[in-house]
């Protein structure tokens, strides 16, 4: 592995730093933030090559990590499902005859016995909740 040369590592850690000094971090984050730059700065050309070796570039190359995108999807789906739940036995509790099409199937579905007040479950926070749970399943 080649190694970045000492002048290079100083003028990153620098200008780590200088960004740093704006923002009144402690010394400690401050040298957690150095540590790490020079992590990256050692992976660097190691990752360089790997990014520009082929004439095609593409992403074909990156590690997909699919069995934790698939569980973090999997665990993300029963925590819509959980919210899902609570709206779907808001909407039954308001005792609205389906449309004749019933395409949610309205007429034929279980109700919970203890449905909290339809203002104690629809809220901002559930919706806000909701929706950023969407954005990251989509």
């Amino acid at each position: 592995m080649e190694s970045v040369s000492d002048s290079t590592k100083t003028h990153l850690a620098n200008t780590c730093n200088k960004d740093e000094s704006t923002s009144g971090n402690a010394g400690s984050e401050k040298e957690a933030t150095d540590e790490g730059l020079l992590r990256y700065v050692d992976l660097f050309p190691r990752l360089w090559r790997k990014s520009t070796m082929d004439n095609n570039l593409s992403l074909h190359g990156f590690r997909r990590f699919k069995t934790s995108h698939l569980l973090n999807i999997r665990f993300l789906e029963e925590e819509i499902a959980e919210i899902d739940h609570e709206i779907y036995q808001a909407g039954l509790s308001l005792k609205l005859e389906p449309t004749p099409a019933d395409r949610l199937g309205l007429k034929t579905c279980k109700r919970d016995a203890n449905v909290p007040k339809i203002e104690d479950t629809i809220n901002s926070s559930l919706i806000l909740r909701l929706r950023s749970m969407l954005k990251d399943y989509g």
